[in-house]
């Protein structure tokens, strides 16, 4: 009833001239207002980035929020301090903690994504070997490789991009600034580490 009364006013304004046009109008309407799942008929069974793709990432491989188990995160803090402890009671050490720290979370993060990739059936050759598999496998190293040294490379020019400002605001550059590059870029590095390894993937 409502909507025959809807379809009455409308067709009465006389901007619509039959009530085909107007149901057309108002299905439009409705289509258009309605949540991206109900458009594409997206149901309870289908895989969650198909469902919440609205939500992913503008860059398709960027890295996409997933939260750890409580476990996880816990030892991804301890690695993260037990490097920090160690540049800040060395002060400096050649970049070792930096090197190490780096290949702790490198091997953290491949093992996490490994946990959230999404079931595959195997596609076996004449040889009886996945072909995927090994695919698979160099996309996973490749994507840790990513974040862990875009992440020592992210803390690397913050720190010269803050050395240039205050050269070029005049000022002299503090001394703990200058006699503590490696303490300070390990730092911020396993800060960035801990965060994308127990909040991203």
């Amino acid at each position: 009833m409502v909507w025959q009364s809807l379809l009455n006013h409308i067709t009465s304004l006389g901007y619509i001239k039959n009530l085909a046009q107007c149901n057309i109008l108002l299905c439009n309407f409705w289509w258009l207002s309605s949540p991206i799942p109900t458009r594409i008929g997206i149901h309870e069974g289908v895989s969650k980035d198909i469902k919440y793709a609205d939500k992913q990432p503008i860059v398709p491989w960027g890295p996409r929020f997933s939260k750890s188990s409580e476990n996880d995160m816990r030892i991804n803090l301890a690695i993260s301090a037990a490097f920090t402890a160690w540049i800040l009671i060395k002060r400096s050490a050649e970049y070792k903690p930096l090197q190490f720290l780096a290949f702790a979370f490198v091997y953290r993060i491949f093992e996490k994504l490994k946990a959230f990739e999404p079931p595959v059936s195997p596609t076996y050759t004449e040889e009886g070997e996945d072909e995927g598999r090994t695919l698979r496998l160099g996309k996973r190293i490749l994507r840790s490789l990513a974040i862990v040294f875009g992440s020592m490379a992210f803390a690397s020019l913050a720190y010269t991009g803050i050395l240039n400002l205050i050269e070029m605001t005049g000022s002299y550059i503090p001394v703990f600034l200058y006699n503590n590059q490696e303490l300070l870029i390990t730092t911020a590095t396993s800060v960035i580490l801990y965060i994308l390894a127990s909040y991203y993937r």
